[in-house]
C-alpha cells in the first residue's frame, strides 16, 4: 500500500466515522421527540446496544483495514494506515472544536 493509498484510505474512514457520528447525534438530539420523554428500561437497552455498535462501527473502521494489513505481512504500513486516520480524526475534531468557538456554541 502506497503512500497516496493509506492517505486517501485513512481521510474516508475518518470522514466514515464523523458521518456515523452526526447521524447518531443526530438521533440522539432528537430521541425525545423520536422516542418519547419517559426513559424505561428499553430506553436504557437502546442506549447501551447504540454504544455496542457505534464502538464495533468505528474500531472496524479504525482497526479493520490494519488488522489486514499487518496480518498480511505489512506492518509498517499498518501502523501508518492507523496512525493517519487518528491524526484525520484529531484534525476533524478541531475543526468542530473551531466551528463551536466561532459559533458560540
Amino acid at each position: 500500500m502506497n503512500t497516496k493509498r493509506i492517505v486517501s484510505t485513512s481521510l474516508y474512514h475518518s470522514l466514515g466515522i464523523v458521518l456515523y457520528i452526526t447521524l447518531v447525534a443526530l438521533l440522539m438530539q432528537n430521541g425525545n421527540r423520536l422516542f418519547g420523554q419517559e426513559d424505561t428500561i428499553l430506553t436504557v437497552i437502546a442506549v447501551l446496544l447504540l454504544f455496542t455498535v457505534s464502538a464495533a462501527i468505528v474500531g472496524l473502521l479504525v482497526f479493520g483495514r490494519p488488522v489486514m494489513l499487518y496480518l498480511g505481512g505489512q506492518k509498517k504500513e499498518a501502523v501508518r494506515l492507523t496512525l493517519t486516520t487518528i491524526a484525520f480524526l484529531v484534525i476533524e475534531a478541531l475543526l468542530v472544536f473551531i466551528i463551536m468557538f466561532a459559533l458560540n456554541v
